[in-house]
């Protein structure tokens, strides 16, 4: 076999095992591999992080949530009544010292201050999305991964470049 024939099963393992992975689970693999990447910044710790933010990681999501609509959040999941609840969301939109704008997002609930999340609703969503939201927002430079902890930049050129990979399609689709 190849030295490619072996990373390239190699490659196929992996994937295969980070299929059967939940949710928990990718966001737990998600923040080892961006603090390895802060171990040793280099192209062998980013590609990992690259391919599990392409693989779509769901990631948390702070949104902002009027007190009027949290309350009937609230008693639409007592009263199990949600499925037709019409509220207002906003994604949480933080600035850097510099002022630029950016959209927090979060791996695991470990890497959130407990203040910080008792303030927001929290959705949870596939980074893909997250990335098509930033990409489509005027003032937002990027998305921010763990912004408490091992923070993780991606910038909007890449954000848009991911999103780009989803309309792409064989030549023989193509009409």
């Amino acid at each position: 076999m190849s030295k490619n024939d072996k990373r390239k099963a190699t490659m196929e393992k992996a994937k295969a095992a980070y299929e059967n992975l939940n949710a928990q689970q990718r966001g737990e693999l998600l923040t080892a591999l961006i603090q390895l990447y802060h171990q040793k910044q280099d192209q062998t710790t980013l590609m990992p992080v690259m391919q599990c933010l392409m693989d779509n990681v769901p990631v948390g999501v702070p949104m902002k949530v009027s007190e009027e609509d949290m309350k009937l959040m609230k008693e639409a999941k007592e009263n199990k009544t949600g499925a037709s609840l019409k509220v207002s969301m906003k994604t949480v939109i933080l600035k850097h010292p510099d002022d630029r704008a950016y959209m927090p997002v979060f791996s695991r609930q470990a890497e959130v201050p407990k203040e910080f999340f008792e303030k927001y609703y929290w959705l949870q969503m596939p980074f893909k999305q997250c990335a098509k939201l930033v990409s489509q927002m005027e003032n937002v430079e990027e998305i921010v991964i763990n912004t408490f902890t091992h923070k993780l930049f991606v910038p909007k050129k890449v954000l848009e470049s991911m999103t780009l990979v989803d309309d792409l399609r064989p030549a023989d689709e193509m009409k």
